[in-house]
C-alpha cells in the first residue's frame, strides 16, 4: 500500500512518490492543477493515483489542493494590503465566491471572519 509504520517511532512514513508531490502541489496552487497532471507527474494512471493518494494522505487530491489553497489564503489574509479578491486569484480560486465557499467548508468561517481574527 506504500505506507510504512516504523516500529521504533510509531510514525507512518510514505514510500510512494505521492509523498514528494506535496511540494509540487504547493508550488502550483495558483494554477489549475488537474488530477491527471498530478498522476502523470508521479507516473501513475489517474485511477490508481487517486486511490494511492487518498490512502497515503487521507484525502483525495482535490480535497488536498483545496485545503492547501485555503491555508495559503489564510496566511495572506494577514496582509491587509491584499483584497480578498486578489488573495482568491493568487491562491488558485477562480474568484472570491469560490474561495468563500471553500473557507466555509474547510474552516467553518468566511475569509472576512478569518481576517478579523488575525
Amino acid at each position: 500500500d506504500g505506507i510504512r509504520d516504523s516500529s521504533v517511532t510509531g510514525v507512518q512514513t510514505c514510500a510512494l512518490p505521492i509523498c514528494g508531490l506535496t511540494a509540487y502541489i504547493e508550488d502550483r496552487l495558483a494554477e489549475d492543477v488537474t488530477v491527471s497532471e498530478l498522476a502523470a507527474h508521479v507516473g501513475l494512471n489517474r485511477f490508481y493515483f487517486i486511490h494511492a493518494f487518498k490512502r497515503a494522505l487521507g484525502k483525495t487530491p482535490h480535497q488536498y489542493v483545496i485545503q492547501q489553497r485555503v491555508e495559503r489564503a489564510k496566511q495572506l489574509l494577514a496582509e491587509r494590503s491584499l483584497s480578498i479578491s486578489e488573495i482568491a486569484l493568487r491562491t488558485g480560486f477562480g474568484n472570491s465566491i469560490q474561495m468563500t465557499r471553500s473557507f466555509k467548508r474547510v474552516l467553518g468561517a468566511t475569509p472576512s471572519a478569518i481576517r478579523r481574527s488575525v
